[in-house]
C-alpha cells in the first residue's frame, strides 16, 4: 500500500503483493439490519462521500480531514490503514472508539473479532500472514453526541491529564 511504497521504493514493484483497491467485491459501506459493513478497499474519501455514513456522523468529513493526510484519502484502503498498525493512521482510532470488528479471510476460512483484539503491540497483529481483511464491521447502534468544553476538562481533571 501507500505506505509501503515510501518504506521500501526499491522492492514494491516486483513484490509479490495483492492488491485490493481495484477488488470492486472489497469496496462499498452497506447497511443491513442496523449494522454497518466497510469493504476492505474501501478508501477514506468512500467513507466521508457516503451517504450511510454522513447520516450516522454528520461531521465526519470535517474530522477526518483533521486526521488524514490529503493524498492519501483517494488510494489509501481501510485494511490497509488497519494493518499498517500505525498508531497515527487515519482511521483506526476512529474504529476503535466505536468498538469495531473485522472480518479475516484465509482461503474461505472467515474469522470475526474486534479490532481492539487485532492490535497486540506496536506494529503487531493477531493475524496470519495468509490472512486477509475482508471487511470492518459496525455492530448495533451508534450513538454520537456533542460533549462541551466544560465536560472535557472535567474528564481531563477527573483523568488527570493537564494541558
Amino acid at each position: 500500500g501507500t505506505d509501503l511504497f515510501v518504506q521500501r521504493p526499491e522492492q514494491m514493484p516486483n513484490a509479490p503483493i495483492r492488491h485490493v483497491f481495484d477488488m470492486n467485491h472489497l469496496k462499498g459501506i452497506t447497511q443491513k439490519e442496523g449494522h454497518v459493513y466497510l469493504g476492505a478497499a474501501t478508501t477514506s474519501e468512500d467513507i466521508q462521500s457516503s451517504e450511510i455514513m454522513q447520516n450516522i456522523f454528520p461531521d465526519l468529513r470535517a474530522h477526518i480531514k483533521l486526521v488524514s493526510y490529503p493524498p492519501i484519502p483517494n488510494l489509501g484502503t481501510l485494511a490497509g490503514n488497519l494493518v499498517n498498525a500505525s498508531p497515527i493512521g487515519d482511521l483506526t482510532i476512529f474504529f476503535l472508539a466505536l468498538d469495531s470488528s473485522i472480518l479475516l479471510n484465509k482461503n474461505g476460512n472467515y474469522r470475526e473479532m474486534k479490532l481492539r483484539h487485532f492490535y497486540k503491540g506496536y506494529k503487531q497483529l493477531d493475524k496470519d500472514p495468509k490472512e486477509n481483511i475482508e471487511a470492518i464491521l459496525k455492530k448495533g447502534a451508534v450513538k454520537v453526541r456533542k460533549v462541551s468544553h466544560e465536560t472535557m476538562d472535567k474528564v481531563r481533571e477527573a483523568a488527570g491529564l493537564t494541558y
